[in-house]
C-alpha cells in the first residue's frame, strides 16, 4: 500500500512540475523550502514537503540541462547560418566560439607486479616458525617473564 502511494505521489509531483521553466521550478523549491522550515511549529506534513524537495531537485537539474542544451542547439544554429552567410570573412567561426573543453589526462594504472615465489615450502615454514618464536619471545620479554639464561663461560668462537 505504501509502494502505491509513493507512486502516486511521485506521479502527481511530476505530473505538478511539467512544463514549467526552470526560474519557476527555483521559486517553487523556494515555496516548498520555506514550507518545510514553518510547517515544523504549524503541523503540516513535512516528510511529504521533503520528499518533494527531493524530487524538485532532480526535475531541476533534468530541466537546466535542457535549457543549457537548447541554448547550446540554438548557438550552434545561429553560428551555421552566420557561416553560410558570410564564407569569405571568417574561415571557421564556430571552431572559435565552440571549443570544446579539454578532458584532464589521466594515466593508466600499471597492474601490480606479482612476485614469484623462489623458496621450497620448508623454508617458508621454517621462516613462519622462526617469526612466531620470535614474536612468542618478544611477548615474554615485554610481559617481564623473560630472563635470558645466565652464561658461565663465554661461547665458543669470542
Amino acid at each position: 500500500m505504501s509502494f502505491f502511494l509513493f507512486l502516486l505521489g511521485t506521479v502527481a509531483s511530476i505530473i505538478l512540475f511539467r512544463g514549467k521553466s526552470l526560474s519557476q521550478l527555483n521559486l517553487l523549491h523556494a515555496q516548498v523550502t520555506k514550507k518545510i522550515t514553518n510547517g515544523v511549529s504549524a503541523g503540516t506534513d513535512v516528510a511529504y514537503w521533503e520528499s518533494l524537495a527531493h524530487e524538485l531537485k532532480g526535475y531541476r537539474a533534468k530541466v537546466s540541462l535542457q535549457e543549457a542544451h537548447k541554448d547550446l542547439l540554438k548557438r550552434i544554429q545561429e553560428a551555421k547560418k552566420e557561416a553560410q552567410e558570410n564564407p569569405e570573412d571568417k574561415p571557421k567561426p564556430t571552431e572559435a566560439k565552440f571549443k570544446a573543453p579539454e578532458a584532464p589526462e589521466y594515466k593508466k594504472k600499471e597492474p601490480p607486479k606479482v612476485k614469484l615465489e623462489t623458496r621450497s615450502i620448508q623454508e617458508i615454514e621454517e621462516e613462519k616458525r622462526m617469526k612466531k618464536l620470535e614474536a612468542d619471545c618478544q611477548e615474554m620479554y615485554d610481559d617481564k617473564c623473560y630472563t635470558p639464561p645466565l652464561i658461565d663461560k663465554p661461547p665458543p668462537g669470542n
